[in-house]
């Protein structure tokens, strides 16, 4: 490289180092450190004490009960009243969020300037107090040009910042709405576990909660309170807003109606807090409503007529009328109602349902869900309380309906004797372990009586007509089975073209169109109900003694010798007995199995078989 273009280059180097030099050596004067907040980081759950004031004099003074308890009291005159711990604790969060944007130090900031932004006179003021004496404090003054944010300072001659809106606005909301709890009890609906409502010191009201969260009677009755009704009820009881002041520092509560009480209210909180609420008698001297009070609380208030009537309205209002209190978690059915065709189980397996007992079969899951939908809503028409098991005829009977639950829980249903009533029969029942005895309609056990053939999958057989080698059909012995006709039609299924051919001796050609509708309805049979058979049932249901023949007709099919043959044989025959009362006709189906079923076969197919074959013409 030339000396030339070294220098160049040193020189270069040079002016880059020098210009760097200068611009670390004019950098512009900081102005003050920004804070985070306005009154420092700070945990809420710390505040045992809040002071809010006004430049026109106002002031609240709150002040938290016990350390780490988020209930609230007001300064009131000479004493303290609970607070609105909603509205204390939105303060609190907005004071935590007082997030700071732009800071000018105390010694830059004018008196003008500082009364221009509203400090010099402020138009509120807030203290904290967190532990150790750590007393913060923020001074509120106008807002700033850009809207949404407001000055505010420390204190007089402080640094003056720019911060959120949001906790002057809670400020000024606590001074214009009140931060007094506007209810009779810091409690919500949630907390309590147990509700006592004694009236001249007799319980007309006990309910508490189980361990899963439901409610449970026993005063004056042992059972169940209604979900709904009893949440409304203890809302009513807890979150009912009273309606005016009537008197703060009571001390003699007679004029009231309050000693005694017309009634007290017991509420249990989760968390074992106790609240007591007193209703006052009956009387003249209010207007609109009734006088009330917490225990140990002496201000007396003004309540509703709805929170009166919470407290004394009867505990029947709010039982539960559902029999069996069963969710949608059913996962089996086992009944036991006294008969071989009532004594059944079913069990969901996996997404579906079979039929467990007596015989495994594949169950119609769309009726055991229609059953369980029925035991769902079975209705109590009438409590018996004072009767016993014995007397309603569940001691001595063994019929009862379990059904089987998620998580291996159970329910079980005893059923006692049955009762003739205007316009229908109901039972006598209990739930086993948790309930008096119930008298209940009679809908649910009539459904379950039918026996288990009902919830048998409908589908009696499916085949595969392409592998049907042959189809016989033979007129029953009824005069209206008499006139089927008498045809056999068999084909080679190995040929290139496998074509129909009537059977030896008969003539006439088959009908296509009809051989084609007839084998679509083979394809799949389906029961309108199943039935319970044996040789006894032959005569009523219009089957031949010999099991040969039919009433109306009977069906023989025959599949390929070549193919695998369908469940039930490469032969099978179906037998069309007389018509059933209630429509469909009585059929069987003889296979290499034939089984003890019977099944209502619908009368569309049936007409379908009795159709001829051959052409007409």
């Amino acid at each position: 490289m030339k000396l030339r273009n070294v220098v160049g280059m040193l020189l270069l180097v040079g002016l880059l180092l020098g210009a760097l030099w200068a611009a670390d050596s004019f950098q512009p004067a900081v102005g003050p450190r920004i804070p985070v907040s306005l009154l420092n980081p700070f945990d809420k759950r710390d505040v045992s004490r809040v002071e809010l004031a006004t430049k026109d004099g106002d002031a609240i003074v709150l002040r938290r009960r016990t350390s780490g308890d988020d209930l609230w009291d007001v300064k009131l005159g000479d004493g303290f009243v609970r607070a609105n711990d909603v509205i204390v604790d939105e303060l609190l969060a907005a004071l935590v969020q007082a997030d700071v944007s732009e800071a000018f130090t105390g010694d830059d900031v004018n008196d003008a300037k500082r009364a221009e932004w509203g400090l010099a006179d402020p138009l509120v003021q807030v203290s904290i107090t967190l532990p150790g004496d750590d007393v913060r404090t923020g001074r509120f003054g106008s807002l700033s040009r850009e809207g949404g944010r407001i000055y505010a300072d420390r204190g007089p001659d402080t640094d003056v910042l720019v911060v959120s809106a949001g906790p002057f606005d809670e400020i000024r909301s606590a001074f214009t709405q009140g931060v007094r709890d506007p209810r009779l009890t810091d409690l919500r609906t949630y907390d309590v576990k147990k509700v006592t409502i004694l009236r001249g010191g007799v319980a007309t009201f006990e309910a508490e909660k189980d361990v899963a969260q439901i409610w449970k009677m026993r005063q004056p009755y042992s059972g169940y309170g209604e979900p709904t009704k009893m949440e409304t009820r203890v809302s009513h009881l807890v979150n009912e807003k009273w309606l005016r002041v009537a008197e703060d520092g009571v001390q003699d509560l007679t004029g009231f109606g309050l000693d005694p009480p017309e009634a007290e209210v017991t509420l249990v909180s989760k968390r074992d807090q106790v609240r007591e609420l007193l209703l006052g008698a009956s009387t003249d001297l209010v207007a609109g409503g009734t006088f009330a009070m917490e225990r140990g609380v002496p201000t007396v208030y003004v309540v509703s007529k709805r929170f009166a009537d919470a407290v004394l309205a009867d505990a029947n209002d709010v039982r539960d009328r559902s029999f069996t209190r069963l969710g949608f978690d059913g996962v089996s059915l086992t009944v036991n109602l006294g008969t071989p065709d009532t004594t059944y189980k079913l069990s969901k397996i996996h997404s579906g349902w079979e039929i467990e007992s007596p015989d495994r079969y594949p169950a119609d899951g769309e009726r055991v869900v229609e059953a369980l939908a029925l035991l769902r809503e079975w209705h109590t028409a009438r409590f018996h309380d004072g009767m016993t098991a014995a007397e309603a005829g569940i001691a001595e009977s063994p019929h009862q309906i379990q059904i089987g639950t998620k998580g291996g829980g159970e329910v079980t249903l005893l059923i006692g004797r049955d009762l003739a009533v205007d316009g229908g029969r109901r039972y006598l029942a209990q739930r086993r372990g948790d309930s008096g005895v119930e008298e209940v309609l009679s809908g649910p056990i009539d459904l379950l009586s039918e026996g288990w053939l009902q919830f048998r999958r409908n589908t009696v057989a499916e085949w595969i007509t392409e592998d049907i080698a042959f189809l016989g059909i033979a007129p029953g012995f009824s005069d209206s089975g008499k006139s089927v006709e008498e045809s056999s039609w068999s084909r080679e299924l190995q040929s290139e073209k496998p074509i129909w051919k009537m059977g030896v001796g008969k003539t006439g050609g088959l009908d296509a169109e009809r051989m084609v509708s007839l084998l679509a309805w083979l394809r799949t049979i389906k029961a309108e109900r199943w039935l319970s058979w044996d040789a006894g049932h032959n005569d009523a249901m219009g089957f031949s003694v010999d099991g040969s023949g039919a009433a109306t007709l009977r069906l023989e099919v025959g599949f390929a010798e070549h193919l695998s043959p369908p469940a039930g044989g490469r032969t099978q025959i179906l037998l069309i007995g007389k018509p059933h009362p209630d429509g469909g006709y009585y059929a069987r189906l003889k296979t290499n199995s034939p089984g003890k079923w019977a099944f209502i076969l619908s009368e569309a197919f049936v007409e379908e078989l009795m159709k001829p074959l051959t052409r007409t013409r």
